[in-house]
């Protein structure tokens, strides 16, 4: 274990918040924040992976080395939406099922004005 020079143990995060001045444990903190959303948005798990490489320096000193992070996060696949559509015989494919017949008139919607203008009938007929 690598020690200060004040004979305490130096942690993972001590060498942590060392790597790139700090702007490692910063990005780390934005990538975590952004998983954070996803997931909630997702409602599914996703994974934050912190990789360090460690390799000596090319001083050819023994105690010189050269650490290197990578921040990747997979955040939650959201589901595609599907479509449905119909067959023909001939196999092509349509939004409307071609074994029933198209009703006229029912293509657009009525809206709360066209149905505030049109005729009501009030009660029955006695």
């Amino acid at each position: 274990m690598a020690e200060k020079p004040d004979g305490k143990l130096t942690t993972f995060v001590d060498t942590l918040t060392e790597l790139r001045r700090g702007k490692a444990v910063l990005d780390l903190t934005q990538v975590l924040s952004e998983l954070v959303t996803a997931v909630r948005e997702a409602g599914a798990g996703g994974k934050l992976i912190l990789t360090l490489t460690v390799k000596p320096a090319s001083s050819g000193d023994g105690n010189a080395l050269i650490l290197a992070d990578s921040i990747v996060i997979k955040p939650p696949k959201l589901p595609t939406p599907v479509t449905i559509l119909f067959a023909n015989d001939d196999g092509k494919l349509s939004r409307n099922d071609p074994r029933q017949p198209e009703l006229s008139g029912l293509r657009t919607p009525a809206t709360v004005s066209n149905l505030r203008e049109a005729p009501r009938e009030v009660g029955g007929e006695s």
